[in-house]
């Protein structure tokens, strides 16, 4: 069985960037360039962990179902967690793209903005540490298929 990967460094590497522009703190008067950096962020991100999941999770799946057809109904709890991954970006995605022409209307009056900015950040948080623990369950379920006992007999 294979140990971690260098495109499992790289998600991780890419979440933990993600993170780190969140929670920079907003200075008056740079909010469109924060939005642009979190966006530009979490595109490479996205990018990232669809590769991870095209390529990666689904050998990882295929070999949990192969060891143990008994797990796959976890294999189908951890597909359809990836697909929600997928979803929580492209929601965050789309929070950012209408927070752009807002920040530019707002000027340096950008309290009236302070609620949605801490949705979207709240949210992004969200997001990382969902992808995070879905690789971390995934390691998990692989083990246990290969280490499973399935009470066969001495």
């Amino acid at each position: 069985m294979e140990t971690a990967k260098p495109q499992d460094n790289e998600l991780l590497e890419h979440l933990e960037s993600l993170e780190r522009s969140l929670d920079v703190p907003l200075v008056p008067g740079e909010l469109g360039q924060w939005l642009e950096t979190v966006q530009s962020e979490l595109e490479s991100t996205v990018r990232v962990l669809r590769t991870c999941i095209e390529s990666k999770h689904s050998k990882e799946f295929q070999q949990i179902g192969s060891e143990d057809p008994g797990l796959f109904g976890r294999v189908r709890e951890m597909q359809q967690t990836d697909q929600e991954n997928l979803q929580r970006s492209a929601v965050l995605l789309a929070k950012l793209a209408k927070l752009k022409p807002l920040a530019d209307a707002v000027g340096a009056d950008e309290k009236q903005l302070e609620k949605p900015i801490e949705n979207v950040v709240k949210h992004g948080l969200e997001f990382v540490t969902e992808v995070r623990k879905q690789e971390t369950v995934i390691d998990t379920w692989l083990l246990e298929a290969y280490d499973r006992d399935r009470g066969v007999g001495d």
